[in-house]
């Protein structure tokens, strides 16, 4: 379990968490060369008029994360962020989306939280 980017050091029923705080319950590998080592963080703004979009990722801790994968969620196309983090989704028309942003990176980051965005 993770809390707001950080392993815990209890368990699941023993965590006491807060309104806002981050949760994230995932099998993470921590074993050799392949260990888990980024939480990615997908944020940007909640809604939008159509046009262009651009999201940020991080990893939890601020740091931006490069070459991280966001799928437009009309095309199913990824786009990829670049050093500062930051990727432009193109030409979204109006509706409710549901982003997420996943690593190529041989499961050393977990994907990130699931981030709400309404254009209209």
């Amino acid at each position: 379990m993770c809390l707001n980017f950080r392993p815990t050091t209890v368990g699941g029923c023993q965590q006491i968490v807060r309104q806002d705080d981050q949760i994230l319950f995932a099998y993470a590998n921590s074993a050799g060369n392949n260990r888990t080592t980024t939480y990615l963080r997908l944020f940007g703004p909640k809604s939008a008029v159509p046009g262009d979009v651009t999201l940020t990722v991080t990893d939890g801790k601020g740091a931006p994360v490069n070459n991280v994968a966001v799928k437009h969620p009309i095309t199913n196309i990824p786009f990829y962020t670049d050093a500062d983090g930051k990727v432009k989704l193109a030409t979204l028309r109006a509706g409710n989306y549901k982003i997420k942003a996943e690593k190529p990176d041989n499961l050393v980051s977990i994907r990130s939280n699931q981030h709400y965005l309404v254009v209209q």
